[in-house]
């Protein structure tokens, strides 16, 4: 059986990672989402019509497809930690008391409060997405007869 200091030292660590997780994935959407937002345009800003194939169109649907599928994976990784850390935060709450005069009092995290940041980051990147796709650069390009 494992102590309660180790169950209590390994719970608080997966709670820290997580968390970190969870930052880890927006970072990563930011990084995605802005090579693939710089390649756009680029693409759009090049001169020579040769060097884009005269297929603006498949390029501004791939983009969009890009930025959607990004944006889809980064938020579901992004709930999966959040639901994670809740597991573990309210595995800890178990451990300590119930009690609010207990010197182990754990309070439980609220149920959409304790997620607002994530929210945050999840409506801000459908957002982001939502707005490439309305204004993407390779849409913007002007068709030369």
């Amino acid at each position: 059986m494992v102590s309660e200091d180790k169950h209590y030292e390994f719970l608080t660590k997966q709670i820290a990672d997580r968390s970190q997780k969870i930052y880890e994935s927006f970072n990563q959407f930011i990084r995605l989402f802005s090579a693939v937002v710089g390649g756009t345009i680029w693409i759009s800003l090049q001169a020579d019509a040769s060097k884009r194939g005269g297929n603006s169109q498949i390029y501004e649907t791939f983009s969009n497809f890009l930025v959607i599928a990004i944006a889809v994976m980064s938020a579901l990784i992004i709930i999966e930690n959040v639901r994670s850390w809740k597991g573990y935060r309210q595995a800890l709450v178990k451990m300590g008391a119930n009690d609010v005069a207990s010197p182990v009092y754990i309070p439980a995290p609220l149920r959409y409060r304790s997620s607002i940041i994530e929210i945050g980051m999840i409506c801000s990147m459908f957002l982001a997405t939502i707005l490439f796709c309305i204004f993407n650069p390779l849409a913007l390009i002007p068709t030369t007869p």
